[in-house]
C-alpha cells in the first residue's frame, strides 16, 4: 500500500501516519518523505489511515486486495485538538530530573525520586489524576520512588523487561503502546546504559509524539555511560547504544522534545553533558557525537571518556529490583547525648558533621568529618562512607537534619545509628596550624591530562619508602583507609576542587586536612591557607606529568618533592616532611561546573 499526505500548500512531508485495523486498533506508523509519500505492507482487508502532523489530521479508510495496489491521498483538513504538559522536578544534588507528562486531568511519572512530596504536592495542586508510573530502567544512581508512588495512587507500575523484580509491575518492552487519559506512549527500546533500557514518546491521543523521556541513554550532548553492569559489558552496550539511540531520532519528528532523567550533574553520562536546558532531536542530530561519528570512533570516546562513580552506585540497582521499603516505614533516627557521640567516635564510627564548613571549620567535635549538606551529600557521602557503616549525623537544627535524611533515603542511607542537633559538647575551637598542613595547587586546564589517571597506585615518601594506595579517584579518596576510619601516617590522597572540595575526607579529624579551590574565602580555600602560612604552589613550578609535592607538619625532615619546587622560606620552617605524589590528575568537568578553568583547583588530603 503506498500513498502520500498533502496539506493545503502542497505535499506534507514529515507527517505521522498510522495504519489502524477496522476497530480503531493500532497496527503500524511511518513518516512521509520530503515529497509526503508512505508505504505499508499489508494482508488483504479493511484498514483505516491516519495522517497526523502539527497543521491538521486526515483519515479515510481503505480496503486492500489481493493483486491490487492502493495509492491512497489524504488531505488534511482540521486542526488537531492536543494538549501536553510537562511538569519538570530537578534533584540537583544528584544531577538528575524526574517528570510528570500531563494531558490536563491525568498525570503519567517518569522516573520519580523517593521524596514523593513534590509529585504529590502538584498532582493535589492541579487536580491532577495519576494514571501510570514509568521507569527507563533499573536506576544505578538512587532509590526509584515509583512502587511507592504507583500503589499510594492504585496507579499502572511499567517497569523494563528484563530483569526480575521482588514485586509485581506491568513488564513492557520496545514496541508497546500505553494510554493514560488522552496520552498515548509509545515504548522505545534503547539499550546501551543498561541492557534493558527503554524510551518514552508521549503524543495526545490524536496526535503526533511532541517528547521523548530518554532516561539514561540520549542525554544533551552526549548519551549514558556503559560500564554500570560491569566493564566486561562496557563495549557491547556502548555499540548497542549507537545503534538504539538512532531509532528514535529515526522515527521521531525533529521537533520532538528530549527529555533525559540523567545529564545534569550525574556521574551517569558517558562524558560531559551540554550546558543547555531543552534539547529536541533535531538539535541532537547536529550536535551529539552519537549521530555525527562511526560507531568504533563513538564506542572509543564513549569508553575513554568513563570517570570513576561513587561507590554506592553498586547497591541501588539491587535495591530497586528487589524494591524499596516505603519511606514512611521508615523511622527518624533517636537524638544522642554527647557521651553516646563520644562514644560511637571512640568506637571508630562515622559522625558526621552536615554543618556549613565555615561554620564547621573554626569549632567542632574532634573525630567528626564534615560534609556540608548545602551541596552533593549523598553522592559524596555514598562514595566515602560504607554502605553499611554506623553513621551518626550532627545538624544545627532540625530543619537541616532532615534535609540532610532527605538525601541520603534518596540513595538507601535508611537506616541512621543517631543524630545531634546543635552544637554538641565538647566542640572546641580549633587554632593554629591544622594537625597536617597542606598544600593547594593552582593548575591550569593546559597542565591537567585529559582523564582522571587509573594508573595511580603508590605514593612515596622521599627517604625511599613505599605504601600501596588502595584508591585514587575522584570523592574515593582516602576512602580504603578511612573507612575504618583510622588513617596511618602518610597516606595520601587526591581530589579536584569545584564541588569535590565538599566531601569532608578526613575534614576534622586530628590527622588530616583538606586545602580546597584557590581562591576560595571559606576556610579550606587558598586564603585561608596563606592565613596559616601553608605552603602554595602556582602551576608554572609543576611538571606536566604531574608530578607534584605536598608537605606535612610531622617531626622529620626530606628533601622537596619530584615537581622540583621548594617551600617559600618564610613556611619552609614549618614544612618539615615531604611527600611525593607520583600521578597524572585531571580534573572532571562534569560535576555542575562552568568550565574546566573552574576545576583548576586541586586539593591534596594528608
Amino acid at each position: 500500500m503506498t500513498g502520500r499526505v498533502r496539506a493545503v500548500d502542497g505535499p506534507a512531508a514529515g507527517a505521522w501516519v498510522r495504519l489502524l485495523d477496522p476497530a480503531g486498533e493500532f497496527v503500524g506508523e511511518m513518516v512521509t518523505s520530503a515529497s509526503g509519500e508512505f508505504r505499508f505492507s499489508v494482508p488483504p482487508g479493511h484498514w483505516v489511515l491516519r495522517a497526523l502532523t502539527p497543521h491538521g489530521v486526515a483519515e479515510m479508510p481503505v480496503e486492500a486486495e489481493p493483486g491490487r495496489a492502493i495509492d491512497a491521498e489524504l488531505r488534511l483538513s482540521e486542526r488537531l485538538p492536543e494538549r501536553l504538559e510537562i511538569i519538570q522536578l530537578a534533584t540537583l544534588s544528584l544531577g538528575n530530573r524526574s517528570y510528570l507528562i500531563t494531558d490536563g486531568s491525568v498525570a503519567v511519572a517518569v522516573d520519580p525520586q523517593r521524596d514523593l512530596e513534590r509529585i504529590t504536592s502538584v498532582l493535589e495542586d492541579r487536580g491532577l489524576r495519576l494514571d501510570t508510573v514509568v521507569e527507563t530502567h533499573l536506576h544505578n544512581d538512587y532509590v526509584t520512588g515509583g512502587l511507592e508512588l504507583a500503589r499510594r495512587y492504585h496507579a499502572t507500575y511499567a517497569v523494563p523487561s528484563g530483569p526480575p523484580l521482588g514485586f509485581d509491575a506491568v513488564r513492557v518492552r520496545g514496541g508497546d503502546q500505553l494510554t493514560a487519559g488522552e496520552l498515548r506512549i509509545q515504548v522505545i527500546a534503547t539499550p546501551g546504559h543498561t541492557d534493558h533500557h527503554l524510551a518514552y514518546a508521549f503524543a495526545p491521543a490524536d496526535g503526533l509524539p511532541r517528547l521523548v523521556c530518554t532516561g539514561g541513554s540520549l542525554l544533551y550532548g552526549t548519551t549514558g555511560r556503559t560500564d554500570l553492569m560491569g566493564a566486561d559489558l562496557a563495549e557491547p552496550l556502548a555499540r548497542q547504544q549507537y545503534r538504539s539511540v538512532r531509532h528514535p531520532a529515526e522515527v521521531l519528528p525533529d521537533d520532538t522534545v528530549i527529555l533525559p532523567t540523567h545529564g545534569f550533574g550525574s556521574f551517569c553520562a558517558a562524558t560531559t553533558a551540554g550546558a543547555v536546558q531543552r534539547s529536541t532531536i533535531g538539535r541532537e542530530r547536529a550536535v551529539n557525537p552519537v549521530f555525527r561519528q562511526a560507531e568504533d570512533a563513538f564506542v572509543t570516546g564513549t569508553l575513554t571518556g568513563l570517570e570513576p562513580y561513587p561507590a554506592y552506585y553498586r547497591r541501588m540497582a539491587p535495591i530497586n529490583a528487589a524494591g524499596p521499603p516505603p519511606r514512611a516505614s521508615l523511622t527518624g533516627p533517636r537524638l544522642a547525648d554527647p557521651a553516646a557521640l563520644a562514644d560511637r567516635i571512640t568506637a571508630g564510627e562515622w559522625v558526621v558533621d552536615v554543618r556549613p564548613r565555615a561554620e564547621y571549620a573554626p569549632v567542632h567535635l574532634p573525630g567528626t568529618v564534615n560534609f556540608d549538606a548545602s551541596g552533593a551529600l549523598a553522592t559524596f557521602l555514598g562514595w566515602l562512607v560504607p554502605f553499611d557503616a554506623p553513621l551518626t549525623l550532627l545538624a544545627a537544627d532540625h530543619n537541616d537534619l532532615q534535609a540532610a535524611r532527605n538525601e541520603l533515603l534518596r540513595i538507601g542511607y535508611d537506616h541512621l545509628a543517631a543524630a545531634a542537633i546543635g552544637n554538641p559538647s565538647g566542640a572546641a575551637p580549633r587554632r593554629g596550624l591544622p594537625a597536617q598542613a597542606g598544600l593547594v595547587l593552582e593548575l591550569s586546564s593546559a597542565t591537567a591530562p585529559a582523564s582522571w589517571g587509573a594508573r595511580a597506585r603508590r605514593c612515596r615518601r622521599c627517604s625511599g619508602g613505599r605504601r600501596k594506595m588502595q584508591r585514587v579517584c575522584p570523592g574515593d579518596l582516602l576512602a580504603g583507609q578511612v573507612g575504618q576510619p583510622k588513617v596511618e601516617d602518610d597516606q595520601v590522597g587526591v581530589g579536584a576542587g569545584g564541588q569535590l572540595q565538599r566531601p569532608g575526607a578526613g575534614c576534622g579529624r586530628q590527622d588530616l586536612v583538606a586545602l580546597a579551590l584557590p581562591g576560595s574565602h571559606r576556610p579550606g580555600g587558598a586564603a585561608w591557607a596563606r592565613r596559616r602560612r601553608s605552603a602554595r604552589l602556582t602551576s608554572s613550578q609543576v611538571t606536566p606529568a604531574g608530578s607534584w609535592a605536598a608537605w606535612s607538619s610531622r617531626s622529620g625532615s626530606g628533601a622537596a618533592g619530584r615537581a622540583g619546587c621548594r617551600p617559600k622560606a618564610a613556611s619552609r620552617r614549618l614544612l618539615e616532611t615531604t611527600v611525593t605524589l607520583e600521578m597524572p590528575i585531571a580534573i572532571p568537568a562534569r560535576i555542575g561546573l562552568s568550565s574546566p578553568r573552574a576545576a583548576s583547583g586541586i586539593r591534596m588530603v594528608l
